[in-house]
């Protein structure tokens, strides 16, 4: 099996992208959504997403569009809207000979301040 998962954008994609899987008659290959539409819920598997939590990412947005608005000085702001994982089932854990341990030797010091490429 040349993949063992499929990461899409929003759950839009991951229902297609489930669907061909099985049209195709693939199987074992987790997918995994963003957005937590409430079809994801019923498709066959039900699809894996992230709930971006839109009623708080909207609010940010327009309270910042207000601000604009009214004149006032925008500064750069960080906000951290907490998102929420929703297993519905379709995420699988590898198959134990696509998971291989990933070792990568230190590069060697040959004189002070030089590196081996």
């Amino acid at each position: 099996m040349p993949f063992t998962a499929v990461l899409t954008n929003d759950d839009q994609q991951a229902l297609g992208v489930a669907a061909t899987l099985k049209a195709s008659g693939i199987e074992g290959v987790s997918v995994q959504g963003f957005q937590a539409l409430p079809q994801s819920a019923y498709a066959d598997p039900p699809i894996s997403t992230v709930d971006l939590n839109p009623r708080r990412l909207g609010s940010y947005a327009s309270r910042l569009l207000i601000d604009q608005l009214e004149g006032q000085k925008l500064n750069v702001r960080h906000y951290i809207v907490r998102s929420t994982p929703v297993d519905r089932g379709s995420v699988f854990p590898p198959p134990r000979e696509a998971v291989q341990p990933v070792v990568q030797a230190a590069p060697a010091f040959r004189t002070a301040g030089e590196v081996a490429v």
